[in-house]
Parts: structure tokens; sequence; C-alpha cells
């Protein structure tokens, strides 16, 4: 399994995140045959310019559900500054504006 950590900068409500982004996300890597597990996730409220969320994955295929993940916080609507994060011991960091 592949950790994957998304980051959405700005406030978002626990619950607002869920039914926004991580349900989705579940629900679109599982259409998409790919074993997972949601690891959990967060909200940081240091305060209006450093507020962010993030919940991370594991995934059974890092190329395919680095996919779906971006393209379901592109659906969503989620901020250009968005930060995925993966590979291990490579890691790297997509930020959802930069991807086409």
């Amino acid at each position: 399994m592949h950790f994957v950590e998304v980051t959405i900068p700005g406030f978002i409500s626990p619950m607002d995140r869920g039914d926004r982004f991580e349900d989705p996300i579940q629900d679109a890597l599982e259409e998409a045959g790919i074993e997972f597990e949601y690891l959990g996730g967060g909200t940081f409220l240091g305060g209006p310019e450093e507020a962010a969320c993030d919940f991370s994955f594991e995934v059974s295929d890092l190329k395919l559900g680095v996919e779906v993940i971006c393209h379901v916080l592109k659906a969503a609507k989620a901020p250009p500054d968005t930060t995925i994060r993966f590979g291990d011991p490579d890691e790297q960091i997509l930020r959802l504006g930069d991807l086409g």
C-alpha cells in the first residue's frame, strides 16, 4: 500500500471535508477497483491565512490512485493551492493548480 496525503488550504469544516472531498474520493477509488484504506483527516485553525485541512489514504495502485484523487479534487473545485503528497522513499508533492 502507498501513502497519499491531501492538504487543502482554507477553513473547511470536518463535515464539509467529508461530504465534498473524502467520501467522493472513497467512492471513486472503489469504482476504479483500487484497494484503499482511509487513514483520517484533520482541520488546522491557525488564523484566516493559516487555516487548512488534510486527510490521507493508503492505496494499492499509487499512479492510478493519485490520478483518481486529483480528478475528484478538481471536480469538487478544490483550491489550486491544494497539494497531494505521496511516494516513499522519493516523496513527491503535486500542486492541484499545476496539473492540466
